[in-house]
C-alpha cells in the first residue's frame, strides 16, 4: 500500500471533504472505523496516524472554505440589497475570456470592508469596458445567484459559490473606473490568451474559430449547439473539453522543438515544466488541464532522479493539488470524469489489448470509465462512442497539433497561421460531419433515467476493482479465492440493481409534481409508473427558449419518461402553452387534449400544426369526460360544451384527479365566475389539494370557492411577475380556513405522492 501513499492521502483527503461538506463533526466517527481496518490491513500504526491527519485536513479545508462564505465580511451579507455602493477590483475569468461575465472583487461595500466573495457581472450592461485589474467603483443591486428550483436542474449557485464567487450584481446607477492594480503575471498570461483569441478569429471563419478555440484555448461559449450536440451524442464531448490529449500533444510538441535545439535535459524539462504551468493558468485552471500537466512534468523529473513515477502514486499526487487550490472541484463533474476515465484507460487497456487492437482497447477502455458518470449527470449513455473515437482521437490530435504550431508560427506570421488554420478548417469540417453521422446511428446513444447514486457508485467500483482480479500475475493468486470474490462482486451488483429494476414494478402509487416553472404552470402525473401525464408547459424562459425546453423536458429526462399518454394544455395562453412546443417532437405523445372552446390565436394554432405534424391525436374535451389510466381516473369539470366565457381564463381545462381515497383539483387560470359555476354545476369538487387558479390572483379562489373543495392543501404555481400574484387576499382567505399553501417560486418543485390512501408532500427546496 505505501507504493502509493499520495493516492491513499487524496483517499481520505477526499473522504475529508465529503464528510464535512454532506455532513457534521459527528460523522468524523462513523468513518473511523474504515481507518481503522485499512491500518489493521497494513499492519503499521503509523498509518492510522498518517490516515487521520489527512483526513482531519481535508474536512478542516473544505469547513474554512463554508466558513467564509457565512463569515460577516462575506458580500453574502448584501445579498438582497439594492443601491449598494462596491469598490472593488476587476477579476477576469480564464475559462471564459471571450464570454460576457466579469468578476468584481469588492474591497468596501457601503463602506464596510469585504474580505470574501466574488460579485458576478455582465459587462455588456456595463457603460465602459472593463479588464482584469481595473479598480472600479459603482452602485450595484445584489442578489444569491439562482438555485435548482426542480428535480434534474441547474444550480447557478452551486456552481458560482464553488467558484468563490457569492453574488450576482446588476448595475443600478453611478459606475467609474477609478485606476489600474498592478496584475503581475497574470496579466501577462491574460494579455497573451487574448492575441491567441485574435488571431484565430482573424485567420478562421465561424463556426470553425469558435470550435478551435473551444480545442486549444478551453474558449468554448461561442461554440454552437449543433456541434456540441454531435459530439455529446456520438460519445466525443470530450475532446472538446481541454483534457490529456491535448495536453499530452502540447507537451510533446515542445519536447520534440527543444529536443531539435540540442538543449540539455534538465534545460528542456525546466522549459516544459514552466510552459505546463502557463497553460494550466492560461485555461483557468481546469481540473483535466492541471492533472494531465502534473502527471507530464512529473514523469519528466522522474527520468532526471532515475526514479519510476508509478501512475496511481501520481494520479492522487495530482488530484490532491487539484483540491487544495479548489476543494469544491471534487463535486465538479469535470474533475470527476477526468481522474475516472484516467483510472478506467490505466486499468482496463493493458487487459483488452491482449484481445483487441490498442486504439479500440484505449476506446473501450476510456467509455468505460466514463459510462457511470455521464449516465449520472447527463442521462446518457453512448455506445457509439467507441466508434467515433476510433477516428475522432486521432483526427483531434493532428487538429490539436496543428493548431498549436498555427499559433506559434502566427506569432512570425499571421500569414502561415492562416494558411495552417484553413486546412484545420477542412479537417474541423470533416470532424464535425463524422460526429453529426455516428450521432444519427440508430442505438448509438441511449437516453436513460437518472441512475441512483447507490447504483453509480457500486458500478464505479465494479470498474475499478475487477481489472485488478482479472489481471494475470506472475505469481497467480489463489484461482478459487479470485473467482469467489469476483463471484461476490456480482451477487452484490446482481442485488442491488434488481432492487432498482424491480422495485418500480411493484410501485403502485400515483405521483403529482408541480413543477417550478416561473410564472405559468407546468404538472406532471405518474401513475404507478405505468402511466405519465403532463398539464401544460410553461410560459418563456428568456428571450431564446422555453420552460418546455429548459424545465419540463429535463425533468422528464430525469425521471426517465419518454412517453406523455395523455398532454392536456388547459387554455392558450404563453404561460402555460408556449411551453408544450418543444415537448412535441421531443417525446412520443398519445393523446393532446385542448378544451372545447379555447381561443384560436396563433399560438393555438402553432400548437396544432406542430401536432399535425407529429401524427398526435387532438380531441377537445369539455365537462363530463372522463380519462381512466390504471387506478387513476381525471374528471373534466370545465369548460361547458356550450358555454363560452369572455374571459378565456375561465374556459381552462378543470381537472379532478381522483386515486382511491386521494382527491386533487387543478383548476388552471380559473378565477371566480369560472368557479361559481362550478360550484351551481353540483359536481362534486371537495378535495384533498387544490392547486389555486390564475396564479393566486385576487380575482380566483374565492372564500365560497375554498369553502366549497375544503382542501387541506393549496398549492401556487408562480413566479416573478408584475401583477401582484399571489395576492395577499388570497393568503387572508386560506389562512382563515386553515389551508396549508405552497409556492413553487419559494418552495421549487412540488410533488404529492399518494397510495390512495395517505399521501404526503414535499417541497424540492
Amino acid at each position: 500500500m505505501m507504493r502509493r501513499p499520495f493516492l491513499l492521502c487524496s483517499f481520505f483527503f477526499s473522504a475529508g471533504i465529503i464528510t464535512a461538506y454532506y455532513l457534521s463533526w459527528i460523522s468524523i466517527l462513523l468513518i473511523f472505523p474504515l481507518i481503522l481496518v485499512i491500518a489493521f490491513y497494513c499492519r503499521k500504526i503509523k498509518l492510522l496516524i498518517i490516515f487521520i491527519i489527512v483526513f482531519i485536513l481535508g474536512f478542516s479545508w473544505i469547513s474554512w472554505h463554508e466558513y467564509i462564505y457565512s463569515n460577516d465580511a462575506s458580500i453574502i451579507s448584501y445579498n438582497g440589497q439594492d443601491n449598494v455602493d462596491i469598490l472593488g477590483v476587476i477579476k477576469e475569468d480564464l475559462r471564459a475570456l471571450s464570454g460576457n461575465k466579469v468578476y468584481l472583487k469588492p474591497y468596501f461595500a457601503d463602506g464596510n470592508r469585504i474580505k470574501y466573495g466574488l460579485i458576478e457581472l455582465d459587462k455588456r450592461y456595463l457603460p465602459h469596458a472593463v479588464e482584469d485589474g481595473d479598480l472600479v467603483s459603482g452602485v450595484f443591486n445584489l442578489s444569491f445567484p439562482s438555485k435548482a428550483m426542480n428535480p434534474g436542474g441547474f444550480s447557478n449557485y452551486n456552481y458560482l459559490k464553488r467558484r468563490g464567487v457569492f453574488s450576482k450584481g446588476y448595475l443600478s446607477y453611478s459606475f467609474t473606473k477609478i485606476s489600474r492594480v498592478n496584475g503581475g503575471i497574470l496579466k501577462v498570461i491574460i494579455k497573451a490568451k487574448r492575441a491567441f483569441i485574435k488571431l484565430i478569429n482573424q485567420t478562421m471563419d465561424f463556426p470553425y474559430n469558435e470550435v478551435l478555440k473551444g480545442l486549444l484555448l478551453g474558449e468554448k461559449s461561442g461554440i454552437p449547439a449543433e456541434w456540441t450536440s454531435n459530439f455529446e451524442l456520438s460519445g466525443a464531448n470530450h475532446l472538446l473539453a481541454i483534457s490529456g490529449l491535448h495536453v499530452g500533444v502540447i507537451s510533446l510538441i515542445f519536447l520534440k522543438i527543444l529536443k531539435l535545439c540540442r538543449l540539455p535535459v534538465i534545460s528542456r524539462n525546466i522549459i516544459i515544466t514552466l510552459l505546463m504551468i502557463f497553460y494550466i493558468v492560461l485555461t483557468g485552471f481546469r481540473p483535466s488541464v492541471l492533472r494531465a500537466g502534473i502527471l507530464v512534468i512529473t514523469f519528466l523529473w522522474a527520468v532526471v532522479f532515475k526514479r519510476s513515477g508509478e501512475v496511481f502514486n501520481l494520479i492522487g499526487l495530482s488530484s490532491m493539488i487539484n483540491l487544495v487550490i479548489n476543494p469544491y472541484d471534487l463535486f465538479n463533474v469535470g474533475f470527476q470524469l477526468s481522474y475516472m476515465v484516467l483510472s478506467s484507460i490505466v486499468l482496463w487497456t493493458n487487459l483488452l489489448k491482449n484481445k483487441l487492437p490498442n486504439l479500440l482497447a484505449l476506446s473501450i477502455a476510456a467509455q468505460l470509465g466514463a459510462s457511470p458518470l455521464i449516465a449520472y449527470y447527463f442521462n446518457l449513455l453512448t455506445p457509439i462512442g467507441v466508434v467515433t473515437n476510433l477516428w475522432a482521437i486521432p483526427l483531434s490530435g493532428i487538429i490539436v497539433s496543428l493548431g498549436i504550431t498555427g499559433l506559434l508560427l502566427g506569432i512570425i506570421s499571421p500569414v502561415i497561421s492562416w494558411l495552417i488554420n484553413s486546412f484545420i478548417s477542412y479537417l474541423l469540417f470533416v470532424l464535425n460531419w463524422g460526429t453529426s453521422f455516428m450521432a444519427g446511428i440508430p442505438l448509438g446513444h441511449l437516453e436513460v433515467a437518472t441512475p441512483s447514486i447507490v447504483i453509480t457508485i457500486l458500478f464505479i467500483l465494479f470498474i475499478l476493482i475487477m481489472p485488478i482480479f482479472l489481471k494475470k500475475r506472475y505469481i497467480p493468486l489463489n484461482i478459487k479465492k479470485q473467482k469467489k470474490i469476483i463471484l461476490y462482486l456480482i451477487y452484490v451488483m446482481l442485488f442491488f440493481l434488481s432492487i432498482e429494476l424491480v422495485i418500480p414494478f411493484f410501485n403502485n402509487h400515483l405521483e403529482v409534481t408541480f413543477l417550478s416553472v416561473g410564472q405559468g404552470d407546468s404538472i406532471v402525473i405518474n401513475v404507478a409508473n405505468s402511466y405519465h401525464l403532463v398539464v401544460d408547459g410553461g410560459g418563456r424562459a428568456g428571450l431564446a427558449s422555453t420552460q418546455g425546453q429548459v424545465t419540463v423536458l429535463p425533468y422528464l429526462i430525469y425521471k426517465g419518461i419518454k412517453k406523455i399518454d395523455v398532454l392536456y394544455i388547459t387554455h392558450f395562453d404563453g404561460d402555460h402553452a408556449l411551453g408544450i412546443i418543444d415537448l412535441i417532437g421531443q417525446r412520443e405523445i398519445g393523446l393532446l387534449v385542448l378544451p372545447a372552446c379555447f381561443d384560436n390565436n396563433d399560438l393555438a394554432k402553432e400548437v396544432i400544426k406542430k401536432a399535425w405534424a407529429y401524427n398526435i391525436p387532438v380531441k377537445l374535451s369539455s365537462r363530463g369526460d372522463l380519462f381512466k389510466l390504471g387506478k387513476c381516473s381525471l374528471t373534466v369539470l370545465n369548460p361547458l360544451q356550450d358555454l363560452k366565457f369572455p374571459d378565456r381564463n375561465n374556459n381552462s381545462v378543470v381537472l379532478k384527479v381522483n386515486y382511491g381515497n386521494f382527491s386533487l383539483l387543478l383548476t388552471g387560470d380559473l378565477e371566480k365566475e369560472g368557479e361559481y359555476r362550478l360550484i351551481e354545476s353540483g359536481d362534486f369538487i371537495k378535495s384533498n389539494v387544490l392547486k389555486l387558479g390564475h396564479h393566486g390572483s385576487a380575482g380566483s379562489s374565492s372564500e365560497l370557492f375554498l369553502r366549497k373543495v375544503e382542501p387541506d392543501y393549496a398549492v401556487i404555481s408562480v413566479g416573478r411577475n408584475n401583477y401582484g400574484h399571489p395576492a395577499q387576499e388570497v393568503f387572508d382567505r386560506t389562512n382563515k380556513f386553515n389551508i396549508k399553501t405552497l409556492r413553487t417560486d419559494k418552495s421549487g418543485a412540488i410533488t404529492i405522492t399518494t397510495n390512495g390512501k395517505q399521501y404526503k408532500i414535499k417541497s424540492y427546496r
